[in-house]
């Protein structure tokens, strides 16, 4: 979940929601506004608006599992089962990740994401656990290795 808040004198849009709305609707809605408001109180300056990802609690971009998959260049069902663990234990600030909501981030990766992914879940993360890219610390819950995590971090921090 996204927050953002924008006054520009008179003008003041807030809002709270899915990140994806923000980065597709709520600029050029703003936008539209300003120029409304240009056209109703011409004596104002133009004020320029620009985006970008608010921070998360650990102060790193707040990011969708599809940019944490651009930003990790994932080819791999079990490339983009780790974006979804790194989204959820990084970006959210989640200590651990339950299987479902693993399969629910790849979905929202539209990009990545194929429907065989589903049935083929449980071999990616088997995968990444052999591979020491993720811990099991639950009977299906999950969580990024300390190793992974430190560069994944470093990643999504360098990658916007």
């Amino acid at each position: 979940m996204s927050r953002i808040k924008i006054v520009l004198g008179a003008l003041e849009v807030e809002y709270e929601g899915e990140q994806s709305f923000i980065e597709d609707s709520l600029v050029g809605l703003a936008e539209r506004l300003l120029a409304l408001q240009s056209r109703l109180v011409p004596s104002q300056p133009q004020l320029q608006l620009t985006s970008a990802p608010l921070p998360s609690a650990n102060g790193l971009p707040d990011v969708t599992t599809n940019t944490v998959a651009q930003i990790i260049s994932v080819k791999t069902g079990s490339d983009l089962a780790l974006a979804a663990v790194a989204r959820v234990n990084i970006v959210k600030g989640q200590p651990t990740v339950p299987r479902s909501e693993i399969l629910d981030e790849m979905k929202q990766a539209t990009t990545y994401y194929k429907d065989t992914y589903a049935g083929n879940l449980s071999s990616y993360l088997d995968t990444l656990v052999k591979n020491k890219k993720i811990n099991l610390v639950a009977r299906a819950t999950y969580a990024l290795a300390a190793s992974e995590r430190g560069r994944l971090e470093s990643a999504i921090g360098n990658g916007l």
